[in-house]
This record gives structure tokens, sequence and C-alpha cells, in this order.
């Protein structure tokens, strides 16, 4: 496997592992819990990086099928227009966005648990 697949990989695998640890610190109500009323829960992250990777996989397989000359055009702005190498780093990249943004919302919840009055 050539090093830059190797580190997509890599990124993958760390996601579902930070995915892993989010889950066992949330009981049911923790996952629709919101920091504010402004700020996405941890299933509304989780939900939007599902939505996100079921539209752009069958793309990105489009793409890789064809070989160097797949072109991945962004399913949510036709004109944004990716090589395959382009639209797989976006994956990751996107996945820890929305991951650190996870982590807030859980940690919004365990903090004012753990604060002394």
């Amino acid at each position: 496997m050539s090093p830059r697949l190797a580190r997509l990989v890599t990124e993958l695998e760390a996601a579902r592992r930070r995915v892993h640890a989010i889950a066992e610190r949330l009981d049911d109500t923790g996952w629709a819990a919101r920091p504010s009323a402004a700020e996405w829960s941890v299933a509304e992250c989780l939900s939007h990086l599902n939505l996100t990777s079921r539209a752009f996989v069958p793309l990105l397989r489009d793409a890789l099928t064809n070989g160097r000359k797949g072109t991945v055009v962004s399913p949510f702005d036709r004109r944004l227009r990716y090589n395959a190498y382009s639209a797989l780093r976006l994956i990751p990249a996107h996945q820890r966005q929305h991951l650190a943004q996870a982590e807030r919302a859980v940690a919004a919840q365990v903090a004012p648990r753990s604060r002394v009055v």
C-alpha cells in the first residue's frame, strides 16, 4: 500500500476509535443533548457524517473504478470537482471536524456535573 493510502487508512481508523470513545461516555439522553441551541448534539454530528459519507462513497467508488481519469463531483455543490485522491482526503478531514464538535458536546455534558457548587 502506498504511504498516502496508508495515511488515509490510519486516519479513518482513528476516527472509528474516536466514535467508540464518544459512545462509551454517553447514556441514552446524552446522544441528543445539545450544548446550546445553536450547536449540534452528538447524534446530529454523527448522523451528518454518516449522511455525507453515504453521498460520497458511491461517487468515490465510481471514480476509483475509472482509474486516474475518475473525477468526483460534489453531491452538495456541482461546481466542486475533485480527483479521487482529493475526494478521499475530504472524508477524514470532515470526520475530524465533526468528531471534535461531538467531543465538545460530550465535554459540555460532563463539565457541569463535575463542578462543585
